[in-house]
């Protein structure tokens, strides 16, 4: 007789099995290999097998980060099973990961915020910034909302997602640690800041949705190339999340290994919670022992260049009349990038690139090799591919921000967004975002005079 109940599966990283009765529903699974331009690997081994499909009848992809949406993963499930499987993905305007799903899969289906239920469980889905998006899922009284990488600015924005759900969560899913370039290799401090922001925010989620459970997840990667390698050194451990978790809130942390389950119906020792850290912290030790997985490969000069005007030609269309505006309001200022095994620099505006052999690298916003530049003409992505793993050094403090801009711009069209459209709602967010901390803190100083009055 199959369980009432739900139980939870790690898989890996950010994949989870979520089963009650005779639905499997697998989120975001990423069973091996690189991902992010061999940028990041799994940080501990993947049990799953090709006989656990038989145990899943969906699959939700939360965005089309290839630490989500695992294209080697998905074309590893065997041919029978794909033909059962149902496919489900976020209503998006590009349609890109639909297509492909279309391609390997009989049964796809785009979901939105209203409750589907699928078999013996009840699911939502919404879109949040930046492609991201998260689920609820609700299983008789039970309800688990997974965020996995979506960022919440403020107070304000986790109320208006608590207000969205049935219930308060039973248990929560979140990300525990940073997923992106967050500073230079001499710069542990700027580093270390960010990875408490993170700590900081997943504390936030719980002071609002105030979860029986937290699971947290979607970490567990490795830096695993040559050039990045420096960012694992100042990532948030599991167990001091957990630990954190257990000191400063009312909730109870739940640490689960790829291959465990775990029923919230039921309860978990502290001891089940060490071994599952200590087995992470074991995958760490070995990481470190042998070193970068991955190494630099040099791109003729020749070559980048090609890819980096035919980029630059594409940008320059895709902004068309728009150009002048981005360039007279200071959006998109010149930059230059420093191609570290040439030795030279590319200099880009709107409205041109061309190489200087006479530049140096502290002359230039970002520095990176050619293997990890191409990667970024090559694909309207690979920019924000860029971002994420890391493989990059800023010589100037603004340099990040401004060449990321030109980037941003290509992911854009390439979702079929207005860069000029999502590029004000960004500024407009923002805004809003500074006015209503202002108008938190001076409430916050009132608060004390009110009540001696």
């Amino acid at each position: 007789m199959q369980s009432p109940h739900l139980d939870i599966e790690m898989v890996n990283h950010a994949g989870l099995l979520f089963t009650r009765g005779n639905t499997g529903l697998l989120v975001d699974p990423w069973l091996t290999g690189s991902a992010f331009e061999s940028g990041w690997d799994l940080l501990s081994p993947t049990s799953f097998g090709e006989s656990d499909w038989g145990r899943v009848t969906h699959i939700w992809i939360s965005h089309e980060h290839p630490d989500h949406f695992s294209v080697p993963s998905l074309r590893s499930i065997p041919e029978a099973d794909r033909d059962r499987i149902e496919v489900l993905f976020q209503r998006t305007e590009d349609q890109r990961v639909l297509a492909f799903c279309q391609r390997l899969f009989k049964a796809v289906t785009e979901i939105g915020p209203e409750p589907v239920d699928i078999g013996d469980l009840r699911i939502s889905c919404t879109n949040h910034t930046f492609g991201d998006s998260y689920l609820w899922v609700e299983a008789g009284d039970m309800l688990v909302l997974n965020t996995n990488d979506c960022v919440f600015e403020n107070e304000d924005d986790l109320t208006r997602l608590l207000r969205s759900l049935p219930k308060a969560p039973d248990v929560l899913c979140t990300q525990f640690s940073y997923a992106n370039w967050c500073g230079n290799p001499d710069d542990p401090t700027s580093r270390l800041a960010y990875a408490d922001g993170v700590a900081q925010a997943v504390l936030a989620q719980i002071e609002v949705l105030q979860p029986t459970f937290v699971v947290p997840f979607a970490s567990f990667i490795w830096h695993s190339h040559e050039e990045n390698s420096y960012m694992n050194t100042t990532a948030n451990d599991v167990g001091d999340i957990a630990a954190m978790i257990s000191t400063d809130t009312g909730s109870l942390p739940i640490v689960l290994y790829p291959g465990e389950s775990w029923a919230p119906a039921e309860s978990r020792s502290a001891e089940a919670n060490n071994v599952a850290i200590e087995s992470y912290r074991s995958d760490v030790a070995a990481w470190v022992e042998r070193g970068p997985k991955h190494r630099t490969e040099t791109v003729p000069l020749e070559t980048l260049l090609e890819h980096a005007e035919q980029w630059h030609a594409s940008l320059r269309d895709v902004l068309g009349r728009s150009s002048r505006a981005f360039e007279v309001t200071g959006y998109l200022r010149p930059v230059a990038l420093w191609v570290e095994d040439h030795a030279v620099a590319i200099e880009i505006t709107v409205s041109s690139l061309k190489i200087n052999k006479g530049s140096t690298d502290g002359a230039c916003h970002l520095a990176a090799t050619s293997d990890a530049l191409d990667a970024c003409f090559r694909q309207p992505y690979g920019g924000m591919t860029l971002g994420v793993n890391g493989r990059f050094r800023t010589p100037k403090p603004e340099g990040h921000q401004l060449v990321m801009r030109f980037f941003h711009i290509a992911w854009l069209e390439s979702q079929s967004k207005s860069p000029v459209r999502e590029v004000a709602a960004i500024a407009w967010r923002r805004v809003v975002g500074k006015a209503q901390g202002a108008l938190r803190s001076g409430s916050q100083i009132l608060k004390p005079a009110r009540r001696a009055g």
